[in-house]
């Protein structure tokens, strides 16, 4: 009878908590994309972490996420990219529109981007949210992009690519809607990438330059 309750009490956990890993908890899985969340101090929005497996190798990949023109094919729910300042290859600020379900106002933001290679051959793209002159007026509501990154890692002739995103819509949405939504996030996109490193347009990057101790 212990055996059997004990059982049972193993299939009553839900399945957003069936794995933790260094302070990341697995949500769910779908076509072997898999998504994690972990908990922010002092805050209530949630960090999310997506895993997949592109069958592509690494500058490829890394040239579907460097393609400013093509980016609106696959990046869910994104309607406009605009690049307002160009640094270099592998450091940019952006613009972006995202189409919102009604009745919620469309979002909008503008961070910066920058690229680099790690000391392991990764490929790092920090993303966070930053003001630029050239900042159109917000369509709706601006939402903040913190803390995200995209890492590439080359596994034999595929790329293993991961994404960590925080981000806060702003406006009168609450934080649990953000959360389940977002969390959502990284299947559609990585989905999306999957189509894109086969269409005939997409071409290889050269890898960006190791980052520079400061």
């Amino acid at each position: 009878m212990k055996r059997i309750l004990i059982l049972l009490a193993l299939f009553m956990i839900p399945s957003s908590f069936a794995v933790a890993e260094d302070g990341w908890t697995k949500e769910k899985e779908e076509d072997g994309i898999t998504v994690y969340s972990k908990k922010v101090k002092g805050q209530d929005l949630l960090k999310f972490k997506g895993v997949a497996i592109i069958d592509s190798p690494i500058r490829v990949v890394l040239g579907v996420l460097i393609d400013n023109d093509h980016r609106t094919e696959w990046v869910d729910l994104l309607k406009k990219s605009t690049i307002l300042k160009k640094f270099s290859a592998y450091d940019f600020i952006v613009y972006q529109h995202f189409k919102t379900p009604w009745p919620v106002d469309d979002r909008d933001m503008v961070y910066r981007a920058t690229a680099y290679t790690n000391a392991k051959g990764s490929v790092i793209i920090d993303m966070n949210s930053c003001k630029h002159k050239s900042s159109p007026a917000t369509v709706g509501v601006r939402a903040k992009l913190n803390d995200s990154k995209y890492i590439l890692t080359p596994v034999k002739r595929k790329t293993k690519l991961e994404v960590i995103i925080q981000i806060d819509l702003g406006g009168w949405i609450p934080d649990w809607y953000i959360n389940k939504k977002t969390k959502e996030w990284p299947i559609k996109t990585f989905k999306g990438v999957r189509k894109q490193v086969n269409k005939d347009h997409t071409r290889a990057y050269a890898l960006p330059p190791k980052k520079k101790k400061k």
